[in-house]
């Protein structure tokens, strides 16, 4: 978070594609930006920025008859899970419910398909599933 803070000084432009940050680290780089721009995302490509917008977008044109899931899987060593990729999907899809993305919460770090071995899935490396589904 010291370059969020020395950016905001010099009233630099800072990019931050780190995730899995602690609320008091989201604190800070949100006073940052009150003086400096701070561009933030979980996944800077633009495909996913697409598919994050189309999301938020389906989110709110679908009532609450339709469940919304993000599923990801990954290689056995990832570190942060869910991944970025996967919050930015769950949270544009909260967005756009109008509920707060808290309501999206991940399994427990046991029960994720992140840990499991890639090599001895179907999955490749990295992999994230959106689904949308409506019992009627």
């Amino acid at each position: 978070m010291a370059f969020a803070e020395l950016t905001a000084q010099a009233r630099a432009v800072h990019v931050i594609g780190t995730t899995g940050l602690a609320p008091e680290h989201l604190a800070k780089i949100k006073a940052a930006a009150r003086h400096a721009p701070i561009i933030r995302a979980g996944n800077m490509s633009l495909g996913v920025n697409l598919l994050t917008a189309l999301a938020r977008k389906v989110a709110a044109a679908l009532d609450e008859d339709w469940d919304i899931e993000v599923v990801e899987a990954h290689h056995r060593h990832k570190v942060d899970a869910p991944s970025g990729t996967a919050l930015m999907l769950g949270e544009a899809a909260a967005e756009g419910r109008g509920k707060p993305s808290k309501n999206c919460a991940p399994p427990p770090a046991k029960a994720s398909p992140a840990r499991g071995n890639a090599g001895a899935s179907a999955f490749p490396p990295f992999a994230v599933a959106m689904s949308w589904a409506s019992m009627t």
